[in-house]
């Protein structure tokens, strides 16, 4: 997804959800046995779960962005970089102008919140890392939950959503930006970045 945001933020994102009760109920249905000796045990006979995440993109990084004036409107006066790069330019073209390379910062934004420059560095991929792990798959553990003769329904849809959640919580844990605690989203790009600061462009050291 694309969307105009403030310059000084390249992106953002939604948490996972594998889905959530409120939408299209737990991912899960239970089936009770009625008969046989397993009469009265319940199970999960049907799952429909799905990873998601949307993210946005600030289009004011994109080549065809609207250019900004790079004089100062508070002033009235030129500075350096007006002179150097015109008296209008967009952030890619600002960034071109300083020497930098915006399409290398793009292409580690994308990896950021998707597949990661590792396959496994990006929002998406280190979700990925943890639901196909076989240890915390939220499909083997539903797989495994049998309820007794003697639990009642009720109960069992409460453990088992219980025990999903935590499942679904770590997913969403390791894909925090490191700014968050995470430990994994990190190292898809490093460098320079000009950012749009009330009236002017600034420079920060910056890493994704």
């Amino acid at each position: 997804m694309e969307m105009n945001i403030e310059l000084g933020k390249p992106c953002g994102g939604s948490k996972f959800v594998h889905p959530d009760s409120y939408g299209e109920g737990d991912g899960f249905a239970i089936e009770t046995v009625w008969s046989g000796p397993n009469q009265g045990m319940h199970f999960v006979g049907r799952t429909w779960l799905r990873m998601l995440r949307e993210s946005t993109y600030n289009t004011g990084f994109w080549p065809d962005a609207p250019q900004e004036s790079l004089l100062d409107v508070s002033g009235g006066t030129a500075w350096n970089q007006a002179t150097q790069c015109g008296p209008m330019a967009n952030w890619y073209q600002f960034t071109l102008c300083q020497g930098d390379n915006p399409a290398l910062f793009i292409a580690g934004l994308k990896a950021h919140e998707g597949w990661g420059t590792t396959h496994h560095n990006g929002h998406y991929s280190a979700a990925w890392d943890v639901v196909t792990n076989p240890a915390t798959d939220p499909l083997i553990f539903l797989d495994e939950q049998v309820g007794g003769s003697k639990t009642t329904f009720d109960s069992f849809v409460r453990d088992l959503r219980g025990g999903f959640i935590v499942r679904a919580a770590r997913a969403d844990s390791a894909s925090l930006d490191v700014i968050n605690g995470g430990q994994i989203v990190k190292g898809n790009w490093s460098g320079i970045l000009w950012l749009w600061s009330g009236d002017h462009f600034v420079q920060s050291q910056h890493s994704n």
